[in-house]
């Protein structure tokens, strides 16, 4: 985590140039035109999910980025996703994939720690979208 100099009181958890370029998650070239989506934090707060839309075109990209070591986990990308929710352990996550339409159809689950992903539901219908959130009770 870095501090803004320019006002103290503000920690910045996640930067385009110093986080995702530098982790190569983003190339330089991308980097004027990618917008950060959203930002996920674990229940013990030492993983941030994050999504992005590199080149500003609609397709989100997922990732980690570990609060203890301060880097860009480097074998967590997912590519054309449009949401993320971590498990109640904190090293599960959940997300929903899009479809060549950038429909939301699939809920998958990944652990962090293995890397392994599999789906666990899938709706084919083209006139449903799926999403997924934590009720407030987690």
């Amino acid at each position: 985590m870095q501090s803004d100099p320019s006002h103290p009181d503000i920690e910045v958890v996640l930067d385009i140039q110093d986080d995702l370029v530098k982790s190569g998650f983003v190339h330089q070239r991308e980097a004027q035109m990618t917008v950060i989506d959203k930002m996920k934090m674990n229940s013990d707060h030492s993983k941030i999910g994050f999504t992005v839309d590199i080149g500003n075109q609609e397709i989100i990209t997922g990732g980690i980025k570990c609060m203890k070591t301060n880097k860009i986990l480097s074998h967590i990308r997912l590519e054309n996703i449009s949401s993320m929710e971590f498990g109640a352990d904190g090293d599960t996550l959940y997300y929903v994939e899009t479809d060549e339409h950038n429909r939301p159809y699939k809920v998958k689950q990944l652990s962090l720690e293995t890397g392994n992903a599999q789906s666990i539901y899938i709706d084919d219908d083209p006139t449903h979208y799926i999403d997924i959130a934590l009720s407030k009770d987690q």
